[in-house]
């Protein structure tokens, strides 16, 4: 999973919350998800999110 830099770094509990939503949303998958603070990740999602259209 992709986040914005600066947003996952200096906003407090984001990763948290990621966390907490994946869990939601994915059960006992979300353990399968790692969230890593990535500067650029902004275009790695927008990369991830138009391979998606594609396929």
């Amino acid at each position: 999973m992709a986040v914005d830099g600066s947003v996952y770094e200096k906003m407090p509990l984001v990763k948290e919350n990621i966390n907490k939503a994946l869990i939601e949303l994915l059960g006992k998958d979300a353990a399968k998800v790692d969230t890593i603070l990535d500067n650029g990740g902004s275009g790695l999602g927008a990369a991830i999110a138009a391979a998606m259209a594609v396929s």
